[in-house]
């Protein structure tokens, strides 16, 4: 893993990756009940997760590294196993040592990769000091990629422990996202870096025309997030399958929809997912009070019995990755399983986006606000 800037190559080699990756998709696919009985769902995530490790700049090493420690932090047996079996090429003392976690000696580069995930998995954002270390050798569509690669773990792991079959694995490891970070400041509802880690994308004048369209549909010039992940081409693509499969294909109601993604946002401490979605959510009906009620939670006054096991649901995943028995119940007199398991892809795949979101400090949807202190990090630094 010693030249992990250097990116996974083109041609052949990307082909190769990706027949491998669909083979071992089809040949070793995830426990069967995950995605409801929903073809389109088991789908946009096969495509995303194929997409993300085929298709990513990552090295395929490097890329097995980061799921397999959030995997293994996790506590899942099954969960690592999965991982342990797609085609990372990473030897089988290697995969000992990263089931084994702890602080083994690593090399420095490898170090920073994994102190990365745990941050995300504590935090939902890198830290400042493993900022720094990432930044000498990873460009900020790397570091993307490696926020999604654990965040797309997690979601696996929250489909995982939202089904019946998930009690059969390790307890939930609770998240302390919200708790203090070292060296940020303190946001509405978590903390977030105190400098905006980004710097304006110089690829197309700095704006993916789909970004630009989007955009403008909410009275912006360009929506950031698509701005951002389009510095990794390999990521964005895929995850647009997921999404829609999720949105669209998921069967939830457009009002189900955004109280989902509201909530996420807030237990994940996404300042600008929860700003975003502030805005849309009025054309799903949400109210002023709702909002002001999805703020403090399931608790609040006012909800029905139907959005209060839906908001509880929420917080059991962003918390601890899981569902209790009583919350699966309350859920399956409103839901159906293919919504049910489209509740459960929705706030994992929103938690990965607050994962990126967060870690590069963006907190508004002005991209054109965006800083980069005292460093810009928009092309790699090799040493």
């Amino acid at each position: 893993m010693s030249g992990m800037h250097a990116g996974r190559g083109g041609g052949p080699a990307r082909v190769r990756s990706v027949v491998a990756w669909r083979s071992a998709r089809r040949s070793d696919p995830p426990p069967a009940g995950l995605f409801g009985g929903s073809g389109r769902l088991a789908r946009g995530h096969r495509r995303f997760e194929t997409g993300l490790f085929a298709l990513g700049r990552l090295p395929a090493d490097a890329a097995g590294a980061i799921a397999l420690r959030a995997a293994a932090g996790l506590g899942d047996p099954r969960l690592f196993e999965y991982w342990a079996r797609r085609p990372h090429g990473l030897p089988a003392p290697v995969v000992a040592r990263l089931r084994a976690g702890g602080a083994a000696p690593w090399p420095p580069r490898v170090a920073a990769l994994l102190d990365a995930v745990r941050d995300l998995r504590a935090h939902r954002m890198i830290g400042e000091g493993t900022w720094r270390r990432l930044a000498a050798f990873l460009d900020d569509g790397l570091i993307v990629e490696l926020c999604m690669i654990a965040g797309h773990v997690e979601a696996t792991a929250m489909l995982l422990g939202a089904t019946e079959a998930g009690d059969a694995g390790a307890a939930p490891v609770p998240s302390t996202a919200g708790q203090p970070f070292p060296d940020v400041e303190a946001g509405p509802s978590s903390p977030l870096p105190v400098g905006r880690r980004v710097v304006a994308h110089a690829r197309r004048d700095g704006v993916l025309p789909v970004a630009r369209i989007a955009g403008r549909s909410i009275g912006a010039r360009r929506m950031a997030l698509f701005d951002l992940l389009d510095r990794s081409p390999g990521a964005f693509w895929p995850w647009t399958t997921l999404w829609t499969a999720v949105v669209a294909g998921g069967g939830l109601a457009p009002a189900d929809v955004e109280r989902a993604v509201l909530r996420t946002g807030w237990c994940c401490g996404s300042s600008y997912e929860w700003q975003h979605h502030t805005a849309t959510s009025v054309a799903s009906g949400l109210t002023g009070a709702d909002l002001e009620r999805l703020a403090v939670g399931p608790d609040a006054s006012g909800w029905d019995a139907r959005e209060r096991a839906l908001l509880r649901a929420v917080d059991e995943l962003c918390a601890a990755r899981a569902l209790t028995a009583d919350t699966r119940e309350a859920l399956a007199d409103f839901l159906d399983e293919r919504q049910r398991a489209a509740l459960v892809l929705l706030v994992g795949t929103y938690a990965m986006l607050a994962m990126v979101l967060n870690s590069f400090g963006v907190r508004d949807k002005d991209p054109s606000a965006w800083e980069r202190a005292p460093v810009p990090i928009g092309r790699a630094r090799r040493r």
